[in-house]
């Protein structure tokens, strides 16, 4: 009986494992970093009408990112997109859109935009978290 208990013990440990493993890994065709210098991060007003006027213009029901963070103690955070919703030529417009508006985010902190980037939920800092974000 107990031979039979370790088993199944052992079994439900390694799908858990696996199922975490799968989910543990994502990857953004967008990450914009939102880092701190030494007075708190910049304001991200600016992206987000850029991305309501971008939505708004091309007819779109809605735009998902993904906020992840806290990331540090003066609130850094990243935003991860997808960009599964938007056509092939519009995601080109968007990543050349928000590459053209980054250096004027540059307030406070440093933004910092990374394309293709892939995050690992284990390397997050233990209070970070992935938050969806629909715009």
């Amino acid at each position: 009986m107990k031979k039979k208990y370790w088993t199944l013990l052992l079994l439900l440990f390694q799908l858990n494992a696996f199922s975490q493993e799968k989910d543990s890994v994502i990857h953004y065709r967008i990450l914009i970093k939102f880092e701190s210098v030494c007075c708190g991060v910049p304001n991200d007003t600016p992206l987000q009408k850029l991305i309501h006027s971008f939505k708004k213009k091309n007819n779109l029901s809605k735009i998902t990112a993904y906020r992840i963070g806290p990331l540090g103690r003066e609130g850094e955070y990243s935003l991860g997109f997808n960009l599964t919703e938007l056509k092939a030529t519009q995601r080109k417009k968007i990543t050349l859109k928000i590459k053209e508006l980054a250096p004027s985010l540059n307030d406070k902190g440093k933004v910092t935009i990374v394309e293709n980037e892939t995050i690992v939920r284990s390397s997050l800092p233990s209070n970070g978290t992935i938050k969806k974000i629909t715009f």
